[in-house]
């Protein structure tokens, strides 16, 4: 019997990344698979991009290059224009992995009931060693409402999970996928695999590297409505507010389910150590101090799994300039 594939349609939000787009252009459309949709959303970029993207347009489904607000509206656009039954979005400086959109078929196909599937990406730059990156499985499916717990370009989900959840929100620009898998997480299922679905291109241009603070204060924006949007034990919410990590001026999402007061202990748990993760790299002792004594307050487990002890030590003891020092040295 003939395997029927469904059509699945990636997207690519692009702005002057003309030294990456013809790399991340061919990872798609050199994929084999039968029935793609590709679309890419240009806003109006003016180095060599739009002449690679003419270079193809032959493979290309529909691309438009226009000015816009930024990442988010640029993958709204082509959300309302995608008609596959899978879809995804892939930034200009990423990969595709040979195989990831069969991959994503099976998987569909074997698991019907599924919404959203994702695997693990290859983290690579210039001159560094490559590195695997994938969900933490200890605390699925709790990390879907605390995070992103997998590496975004490695994720497909399907049009009936986008028809419950509806478009990213125009007006973020770092947290704007956090708060699309969550409001996701409240109403379809989730499934890991082990598979390497692309490769996640690190330089410092990219916002992942060059705007952390940022990523922070849109995260915790997201956060706040998700806890809005549950029955908070108040002891929690006096912990974070105090601490800089709850805003009771945000509104809650209309979603809804149901979380009983350890789960919502260690979501809790588990937004503050992605936080840590964001300081501890910034090289801000002080408050990934703060951090770690509020992960322990909250919830142990994390603080003893991921040995914060010594994180703790090492933020203390080893002197800035050596640390900064040390941190550059391994990256």
């Amino acid at each position: 019997m003939d395997i029927v594939f469904p059509k699945i349609s990636v997207i690519t939000p692009s702005y002057n990344q003309g030294d990456y787009i013809e790399e991340t252009i061919l990872s798609i459309t050199g994929q084999g698979y039968p029935s793609l949709e590709y679309i890419i959303i240009d806003g109006g970029s003016s180095d060599r991009t739009l002449d690679i993207i003419r270079q193809y347009s032959d493979k290309i489904s529909y691309w438009v290059s226009e000015k816009d607000s930024g990442q988010s509206e640029a993958i709204n656009k082509g959300l309302k224009r995608a008609t596959g039954d899978i879809i995804t979005w892939i930034c200009s400086d990423d990969l595709l992995m040979p195989g990831s959109l069969f991959k994503a078929a099976e998987l569909f196909r074997n698991n019907p009931e599924v919404g959203v599937i994702h695997g693990k990406t290859i983290l690579f730059a210039n001159g560094k060693k490559d590195h695997i990156k994938g969900a933490d499985p200890a605390d699925l499916p709790m990390s879907y409402f605390a995070a992103i717990p997998f590496p975004q370009p490695s994720s497909f989900f399907t049009k009936s999970a986008l028809q419950k959840t509806g478009l990213l929100v125009n007006a973020l620009h770092y947290a704007m996928d956090y708060d699309f898998f969550i409001r996701m997480a409240f109403e379809c299922e989730f499934k890991a695999c082990d598979d390497i679905l692309s490769k996640y291109r690190l330089h410092n241009d990219s916002k992942s590297v060059s705007k952390l603070p940022e990523f922070s204060k849109e995260w915790t924006q997201v956060f706040s409505r998700f806890l809005r949007s549950v029955n908070c034990p108040d002891f929690l919410l006096h912990q974070l507010s105090n601490n800089g990590y709850f805003n009771s001026e945000v509104s809650p999402y209309s979603h809804h389910k149901e979380f009983n007061p350890h789960q919502i202990q260690k979501i809790c748990g588990l937004f503050l150590f992605n936080q840590l993760i964001v300081w501890y790299n910034l090289i801000d002792k002080k408050r990934s101090l703060e951090l770690i004594q509020l992960i322990r307050e909250i919830d142990p487990s994390i603080y003893d799994r991921h040995q914060l002890v010594r994180m703790k030590w090492k933020l203390i003891l080893v002197p800035t300039i050596l640390f900064k020092f040390l941190r550059a040295l391994l990256r």
